[in-house]
């Protein structure tokens, strides 16, 4: 998001019993001084879902480019207490923070792909000798993007390492291939 935005974040509260249940959240969203707090009392049919959202904006600022919020599901029988947390990074750029964003991987890609195209251009030597490995750790890299939009952080994190493990790997053959000669 951009500090003059406004979003959401949101919580989806689920029974998967088969009986009736009140769950009670709270949800502390930053603030610049202390954070905000809410707490809501809810009724739950047996397999009934609710989305909760909050709104939130300039005034949730934190620490000069973050908003946090934290949402805790207090137990109730059979169900044991939930935590759940989430962090929105803050650009001070005009413009839209989605737009920003799109922009910044359309030019991550394009740039990718150029690299890509030019040292398939090359073909010749240590690039040649490893074409298919860097084609592998780009497609890494744009896979554990994507993961990190639709699955979550934790498996984008797995991608991540994947991707440092094979740089390490390539720079390591880079240099040693050059001691031999």
């Amino acid at each position: 998001m951009t500090s003059t935005e406004t979003g959401t974040i949101s919580l989806k509260v689920t029974n998967p019993t088969d009986n009736l249940l009140r769950p009670s959240i709270k949800v502390e969203i930053s603030t610049p001084s202390l954070a905000e707090e809410s707490l809501k009392n809810m009724e739950l049919a047996p397999g009934e879902s609710k989305l909760l959202t909050w709104s939130v904006g300039p005034k949730n600022i934190d620490l000069g480019n973050f908003i946090f919020a934290k949402a805790m599901v207090y137990s109730i029988y059979p169900l044991p207490s939930q935590e759940v947390t989430c962090g929105i990074f803050i650009v001070n750029l005009p413009g839209s923070g989605r737009v920003i964003l799109s922009l910044l991987v359309a030019v991550g890609l394009l740039g990718m792909g150029w690299g890509l195209y030019g040292m398939r251009k090359v073909s010749d030597g240590w690039v040649g000798k490893y074409f298919r490995a860097l084609v592998f750790l780009a497609g890494i890299i744009v896979l554990g993007g994507i993961v990190s939009f639709e699955i979550g952080w934790i498996f984008s994190v797995i991608g991540l390492a994947i991707a440092v493990l094979m740089i390490f790997t390539l720079l390591g053959t880079f240099f040693l291939s050059g001691r031999k000669k």
